[in-house]
């Protein structure tokens, strides 16, 4: 059993390591049914020998407004966790939807909020930075749920429009 769990740890550090890796950073401007957001990111993609990838997302979000456009002066830091599926992969880029759960840390109210969302994209890719550098825009549907707090300004639907950039290897 412990040379199983081994064996397969290092086929999983090893496909990490010859698989195709991205490195970048993302906006985002969330437009919830009560508030708005703007959110900045790092990000990090991993492509598998298939058309999927797995992302992850640490961000800091400000200006949360309401629907009368007033500031709440609260902000937020926060992780993500994707999965894409890309439809083609051609020398330039590719057409991918995906889904992706965010975990925000709202600190100013002691509130946690859970938004699941389902996103549609392109992946673009450049051929000259070296490897490559790509940009990602897409659109997401999601929805926000109080985990921790019942909080009516943070709960509801979204529309979540995203770019990424940064540098393939």
């Amino acid at each position: 059993m412990y040379k199983l769990i081994i064996t397969s740890l290092c086929l999983f550090i090893s496909s990490l390591l010859f698989s195709q890796t991205e490195i970048g950073a993302e906006y985002q401007h969330g437009f919830g049914k009560s508030y708005n957001s703007n959110s900045l990111g790092a990000l990090y993609e991993n492509f598998s020998s298939g058309r999927g990838s797995l992302c992850i997302v640490a961000h800091y979000t400000w200006d949360i407004f309401t629907t009368k456009k007033v500031t709440k002066g609260v902000s937020d830091l926060g992780i993500s966790f994707g999965y894409r599926y890309g439809f083609s992969y051609g020398n330039s880029g590719n057409l991918f939807t995906g889904i992706r759960a965010t975990f925000s840390f709202i600190d100013e109210k002691d509130h946690i909020k859970f938004t699941p969302s389902a996103e549609l994209g392109y992946h673009l890719t450049f051929n000259n930075f070296g490897k490559g550098g790509f940009t990602t825009p897409s659109i997401a549907f999601g929805y926000d749920l109080p985990l921790v707090k019942k909080e009516e300004d943070y709960q509801g639907p979204l529309f979540i429009p995203r770019l990424a950039v940064g540098y393939r290897f």
